[in-house]
């Protein structure tokens, strides 16, 4: 169904305390869920419709792109795994704890204990991390019996208030997940093309937080296999080599670091840097990695000449940057430094020209050209100003 937006819901308790959210969002269905036998419900949003199904079906709906995003507990998300979904919000509803729970006043197991519980997964893990081995029996539902009935020790369920537990003799005892229901969105839907990962320097680690960036990467990766990775690093002062060492295990699709600046406005506008060693930072890493594009940017109105800008970019391509961002410095707070003059369009449009011309492979110029400003287009090679 194009240009249709695919929701699945979770059948039960969830469902009563969701559709309220979407009625406040102005998304209702056209007929009423709790009586009709249908599964797929239109809404009261063109283009927008309903999937009723099992809990533990959204996860799988919606990391196959079958529906574009879901409502699931968090119980059922762990169980599930989690792989190839966001989730990018807790609704805080249908709240609840995921506990171990046993026989009132029941002795410690003088064997191999027996767990049942229709969370397998949550449950292997969570009794793996105390290093307990038991065995794990798989049950559907009436939790409470198998205590009662000797099929096992303990039980892993949801607990709220904690009555059914209490009417059949049992009692909570460790708690292993605080539950509620999460919106949950496929890597399908979001259809992540470009990142950009970036962090503040890190001066207190010894690999100026490099290791950050590489497990960011790797998750990334994982999760979003196809999404293109840029990196906007800081100048790992004083831990290059530590850093490059660090990144190379796990080297991204865009290396960028910033210059800002030329050399003459270093001591107001990037303290404590080098702009030599900056340079020389891109260029190693190009070395490393020939296949990884480089990228820099720079802020001009900072009181720079336009022949100054042009000796920069020189210098970034002396070093091996191959891709190029300049745009208009903008006083973010009367604590910055002000801007010296607002650099024309037109100025903009020749200094492309000139990047060209000097073998930037990709440049991106004009005022409210940011460093990250259309990563993904520029990364692409297209126009952007």
């Amino acid at each position: 169904m194009p240009n249709s937006l695919t929701i699945a819901l979770s059948k039960g308790r969830i469902l009563k305390e969701t559709l309220p959210l979407f009625a406040s969002a102005g998304i209702e269905p056209l007929e009423d869920i709790f009586t009709s036998r249908k599964l797929v419900f239109e809404t009261s949003q063109p283009g927008v419709r309903f999937l009723v199904i099992r809990a533990t079906d959204v996860p799988t709906y919606v990391s196959y792109g079958a529906a574009d995003m879901g409502v699931a507990g968090k119980d059922v998300l762990l169980e599930h795994g989690g792989s190839g979904l966001y989730e990018p919000l807790d609704l805080q509803i249908s709240k609840c704890r995921l506990m171990t729970c046993a026989p009132i006043g029941a002795a410690p197991a003088g064997r191999r204990l027996r767990v049942a519980s229709k969370f397998v997964n949550i449950t292997k893990s969570y009794f793996a991390e105390q290093g307990q081995q038991v065995d794990i029996i798989k049950l559907y539902g009436a939790m409470e019996l198998a205590p009662i009935l000797g099929l096992a020790d303990q039980i892993v369920d949801i607990v709220d208030t904690g009555n059914t537990l209490r009417a059949n003799g049992l009692e909570p005892l460790e708690e292993i997940a605080t539950i509620s229901s999460r919106l949950v969105v496929g890597e399908a839907a979001m259809k992540l093309k470009h990142v950009v990962v970036t962090s503040v320097d890190r001066d207190d680690l010894r690999d100026g937080g490099a290791a950050h960036f590489r497990e960011c990467i790797k998750e990334i990766r994982t999760q979003s296999p196809n999404t293109n990775i840029e990196v906007l690093v800081p100048d790992f002062r004083g831990r290059m080599n530590v850093a490059l060492e660090v990144l190379a295990e796990c080297p991204p699709d865009i290396f960028n670091h910033n210059l800002e600046s030329i050399p003459r406005l270093y001591k107001a506008v990037r303290p404590g840097s080098d702009y030599q060693w900056s340079l020389d930072l891109i260029k190693k890493f190009q070395a490393q990695h020939p296949n990884v594009p480089t990228k820099s940017g720079l802020m001009l109105g900072l009181g720079e000449t336009i022949d100054e800008i042009k000796q920069v970019m020189q210098d970034l391509r002396d070093h091996d940057c191959q891709m190029l961002t300049l745009g208009q410095y903008l006083q973010p707070s009367r604590h910055h430094l002000a801007v010296e003059r607002f650099v024309t369009p037109a100025e903009f449009d020749d200094l492309a020209v000139v990047a060209k011309g000097m073998g930037f492979e990709h440049v991106a110029s004009g005022p409210m050209v940011r460093s990250s400003y259309h990563a993904d287009l520029q990364a692409e090679g297209k126009h952007v100003s």
